[in-house]
């Protein structure tokens, strides 16, 4: 294990000398969403961000310093670092810093979606980059979190496996992901923490028995979700798979404990429904895109998803 830096000064005399530990506390800043290279050099950048870091965390002194208290919290920033038994696994892939509001706002709810959309969460990432206004600047719209499908890409790089977690900006911050017209939203969005699951979603029984998305993509069998009756007008729905539930399961216990979150004792299939009351009131807890939107279809009621939402009190 590398030694942490322990009260070390920002200074000329330091470069060259503890390069692995820098580089550590470089990519600590990266994965908090400041803006540093990662080159075991102790530059002006660095002394920056760590002194922003700082300035935005209320128990440290922006002086410079990376002291115990300052290596704790930079590591306890970051689910990533979480080191308890539900390990964790996240891969960091952030937008742009305008691509979110570097705002720190307390945080009380989890909301969920699903992508309406394939499973590979770089691209998730990548529409959200080239998603802009008219006048090209960014829209500031993403989940901090996307829960990834397998997926392969010509370039290896990009590969996701079953569940992956990843992270496209530090759940400290926010962005815009429900989209309401309602004089809450801006408080809603910054108080809430999103997570997208990736799934086509509804889906159509063709005439030759297959099913398929809206984008004509066929969908295997084994990978449909039967609702048995027209649920927003779809009966089929491109289902969560166990990994994908799994892992959002380890996650909201994360969020939970982090950020010291209350959930709802219950969920049942009416859970997904449009609530006119709790959620636009600001209601802590776990809520659904079709909580606040009526015409959304994000997160269908599929029972894996609601018995795990359930299981939750028992951790």
């Amino acid at each position: 294990m590398r030694k942490p830096i322990l009260s070390i000064k920002i200074s000329d005399e330091l470069k060259g000398k503890y390069k692995n530990e820098i580089e550590e506390l470089q990519n600590l800043l990266l994965g908090n969403g400041y803006d540093v290279s990662v080159d075991g050099l102790l530059g002006p950048n660095t002394d920056a961000a760590i002194r922003a870091f700082q300035n935005e965390t209320p128990t440290l002194v922006a002086d410079g310093w990376v002291g115990q208290n300052t290596w704790k919290a930079l590591k306890n920033e970051q689910i990533v670092n979480y080191n308890g038994p539900l390990g964790i696994r996240m891969t960091d892939y952030f937008l742009e810093n305008d691509e979110y509001f570097r705002d720190i706002v307390p945080k009380d709810t989890v909301y969920l979606h699903h992508t309406a959309g394939g499973g590979n969460a770089y691209f998730v990432t990548q529409s959200w980059e080239n998603d802009k206004r008219r006048n090209g600047e960014s829209l500031e719209v993403a989940t901090a979190f996307i829960i990834a499908r397998k997926s392969r890409s010509r370039n290896p790089k990009f590969n996701c496996e079953e569940g992956e977690i990843f992270r496209a900006f530090p759940e400290k911050y926010w962005a815009h992901h429900l989209g309401l017209h309602h004089p809450n939203n801006t408080e809603l969005n910054a108080k809430s923490i999103g997570i997208e699951i990736c799934s086509y979603g509804g889906l159509n029984l063709s005439s030759k028995g297959h099913y398929t998305t809206t984008y004509g993509n066929v969908i295997d069998e084994d990978e449909v979700y039967d609702h048995g009756t027209e649920w927003r007008g779809y009966r089929y729905w491109h289902k969560y798979s166990d990994e994908q539930i799994e892992s959002t399961r380890k996650l909201l216990i994360a969020l939970r404990d982090k950020f010291n979150l209350y959930f709802q004792e219950e969920f049942d299939e009416d859970w997904v429904e449009f609530k006119a009351k709790a959620p636009f009131k600001g209601a802590p807890g776990i809520w659904t895109h079709t909580n606040v939107r009526s015409d959304k279809f994000d997160c269908f009621p599929q029972p894996e998803l609601i018995a795990m939402l359930n299981s939750l009190k028992k951790y």
